[in-house]
């Protein structure tokens, strides 16, 4: 398995040292997609997600190394809480700005009403497990070829086992049994990732 799956205490304890660039990376590695994904859903557009990425970054960089590890609460929670923390932030920043300079308030107001800041839990739950899923699905490539994968994922969308093997060139019974050893490898891959990100 790749070192960015260290645990989550693992990489939590390491970045307290806000110098350490390797243990950065993997965290920015780790779950830059993800709050982009949460804050994009959340109707903001792509240079402004970037933008608040960017600010979350900087406050967990200072405030994660001052922060207690404590294994009963989620990591993932906190993510959620700083991520709205700054969305709300950023509207009021941005509200002010427009009262400001009074130039193209109705505009802009649209873009802020289109914000929806209430759903951000269950945006953060989706997305996760949409993250979840590819980081599961990148770590199969190391063992499985892009076809078997491709194969899987018609199988998890419902296919018939008969249209699945006709797709691929395959039998019938290679594709029950790839079938059976990739959902078994990938349930145990999603299994890692929730212990070792949530």
């Amino acid at each position: 398995m790749n070192d960015i799956y260290k645990t989550r205490k693992t990489l939590l304890l390491r970045i307290k040292d806000q110098h350490n660039d390797d243990a950065w990376s993997e965290f920015s590695q780790v779950y830059n997609r993800y709050l982009y994904a949460i804050i994009r859903r959340m109707n903001i557009n792509a240079d402004d997600a970037d933008d608040i990425v960017q600010r979350i970054m900087l406050k967990l960089w200072k405030k994660l190394p001052e922060m207690t590890y404590d294994e009963q609460k989620s990591f993932r929670t906190y993510l959620r809480v700083v991520t709205k923390n700054e969305v709300l932030q950023f509207i009021d920043q941005r509200k002010r700005q427009m009262n400001r300079d009074q130039q193209t308030y109705d505009d802009g107001n649209d873009y802020l009403s289109a914000i929806r800041l209430p759903e951000i839990e269950q945006i953060a739950k989706n997305e996760w497990e949409i993250y979840l899923t590819n980081r599961a699905f990148d770590n199969l490539t190391e063992d499985y070829s892009e076809e078997a994968i491709e194969a899987f994922k018609m199988c998890l969308e419902g296919k018939e086992v008969s249209e699945v093997a006709k797709a691929f060139n395959l039998t019938e019974k290679a594709v029950y049994n790839l079938r059976f050893r990739m959902k078994e490898r990938f349930g145990k891959e999603i299994a890692v990732l929730r212990r070792d990100l949530e």
